[in-house]
């Protein structure tokens, strides 16, 4: 019980933060709002409406008479909707998809917190978990998550990466795991922009993981 408590703590306490410093600076009315700012209105909030209704039955996922006098719609939804947190958008009506984004980019900051949690926890053994817990909200509020918040299909990468991360580091040392494999193509598939910057996040890791664990063993 203890230590779910410290799992949903990791996971709310990002999530409040942010929530209230945005009713402290733009106020309650309209709350939901506010996660629809920039691409988001002009774009994505469209798209993801599309896609719910996709998922209830009143769409078609490979074509779509909303674009323009018709057109394929999957690579539209490969590039912008294949998140598989998109699925929670079945859950709620139409007249509120909305809140329904405003959720959905609020769980992925909580995720986004938790990875990174599990990540350190796994580094740093022997971290008090005051300050994992400390660095892992640092982490979920971090510039390039809350600056881009609005790119919902980005930001899935965030909660991706450390769990990615951590199955490549085991590979390093030896530690057999699909980890690695598993978390790196969910990454890809859920946006390849963001993903294949990952991959190079990845090399960069592995380079300086190796150099650091060969020279603490002499090794050449």
């Amino acid at each position: 019980m203890k230590k779910i408590l410290k799992y949903l703590s990791i996971f709310l306490l990002p999530i409040l933060i942010l929530n209230i410093v945005l009713i402290i600076k733009y106020g309650y009315e309209g709350f939901s709002n506010l996660f629809i700012i920039e691409d988001m209105h002009s774009q994505y909030a469209s798209l993801l409406s599309w896609f719910q209704s996709v998922l209830q039955g009143d769409n078609n996922l490979f074509y779509s008479f909303s674009k323009g006098i018709g057109g394929n719609m999957f690579s539209t939804f490969a590039y912008y909707l294949s998140s598989p947190l998109n699925l929670l958008l079945l859950f709620f009506d139409k007249s509120h998809y909305i809140d329904a984004i405003a959720v959905l980019i609020n769980i992925k900051i909580g995720l986004a917190s938790v990875s990174m949690y599990i990540f350190l926890k796994y580094k740093f053994k022997d971290m008090k978990f005051i300050n994992l817990m400390m660095f892992s909200i640092i982490y979920a509020l971090s510039g390039a998550i809350v600056n881009f918040y609005s790119n919902v299909m980005w930001i899935d990468v965030t909660y991706l990466m450390p769990l990615v991360i951590m199955g490549l580091d085991k590979l390093i040392h030896n530690v057999k795991s699909y980890q690695y494999i598993i978390f790196l193509a969910i990454s890809i598939i859920s946006n390849f922009y963001i993903g294949y910057i990952l991959c190079i996040f990845c090399v960069m890791y592995f380079v300086y993981e190796m150099v650091i664990t060969y020279t603490k063993q002499d090794k050449k």
